[in-house]
C-alpha cells in the first residue's frame, strides 16, 4: 500500500510501546502529512518524509486541485489554525500568489 498518513503527534510521541513511525515504513507510505513540531522531529530521525498542510496545499495547487491558496489560508487562519506568517508568505510565493498578500 502506498499513499499519504495523516497524524496525531500525540500518540505518536506519547505510545513508546506502539512504533507508529515503523507502521509507516512497512506500508512504504510517501511521506507522513503532520504539523506538530515534536512528531516531525522524531519521524526525521526515523528516516520518514513529512509535509505539514501548507506543503500539502501547495502540492494540491501545483496539481490543479486548488485555484488559489490565499483563501484556504485565510480561512485555516480564521478557524484559529496557527500557520507562521514567514511560512504563509513563502508558502503563497511558491504558488505564484505573493502579490495577494495581505
Amino acid at each position: 500500500m502506498t499513499g499519504v498518513v495523516v497524524a496525531d503527534a500525540r500518540p505518536l510521541i506519547g505510545l513508546a510501546r506502539i512504533d507508529r513511525l515503523a507502521v509507516l515504513k512497512q506500508t512504504r507510505c510517501r511521506f507522513l502529512l503532520i504539523d506538530e513540531r515534536r512528531g516531525r522531529e522524531v519521524a526525521r530521525r526515523r528516516g520518514v518524509p513529512v509535509v505539514g498542510l501548507a506543503g500539502a496545499l501547495l502540492a494540491a495547487k501545483r496539481s490543479g486541485l486548488l485555484e488559489s491558496l490565499e483563501p484556504v489560508l485565510s480561512d485555516l487562519s480564521q478557524q484559529g489554525y496557527r500557520l507562521a506568517d514567514g511560512l504563509v508568505a513563502e508558502v503563497l510565493r511558491l504558488a505564484g500568489e505573493a502579490a495577494q498578500q495581505g
